[in-house]
């Protein structure tokens, strides 16, 4: 770690240097600016500290984990799922078509489809997919029927429609 001063390189000299540019003399005492490889780590008007990439500690967060959202179509002799995803605060765009139970083995057209999508992690695949067998089983209870209100209530991370 290195301070540089930056003088009478011009009025905008420090703001120059924050920006990642060094002064140096060119001729007729002019300053020339270069760019710097180095991440600047503070400013004032008298100095600038400078730090190698490599050493600079830069804090990181990790980028927002992507957001899903399961929506059933609850009809009386069939049940449908899709997943949606989160793209900002309660804006969501579908990723899936609707999977329909027991016409077709939705769980496994679910999942052919969530393999088919490489930013979908495993993790997330394996939890809608455990999700998705509950509310099935739910929705095809022995000997009872159970209403969307019921549904709603019992898994309220999902999204239901239907009648």
């Amino acid at each position: 770690m290195h301070t540089t001063k930056v003088g009478n390189a011009g009025r905008c000299g420090p703001r120059m240097a924050a920006k990642g540019w060094n002064a140096r003399r060119g001729n007729k005492n002019h300053a020339q600016w270069t760019r710097s490889r180095h991440v600047v780590r503070s400013v004032d008007f008298e100095s600038v500290e400078y730090v190698d990439p490599a050493e600079a500690v830069m804090p990181k967060e990790p980028p927002p984990e992507p957001v899903y959202k399961l929506k059933f179509l609850w009809l009386e002799k069939n049940i449908a799922v899709c997943v949606d995803q989160m793209l900002k605060k309660d804006n969501f765009s579908p990723m899936t078509e609707y999977f329909f139970w027991p016409r077709k083995d939705a769980w496994e057209e679910l999942k052919e489809a969530l393999d088919a999508k490489p930013w979908v992690s495993e993790r997330d695949a394996v939890l809608l997919l455990n999700r998705t067998t509950e509310v099935i089983n739910f929705w095809q209870e022995e000997g009872v029927k159970h209403s969307l209100a019921e549904a709603r209530e019992k898994f309220p991370d999902c999204e239901f429609i239907g009648s």
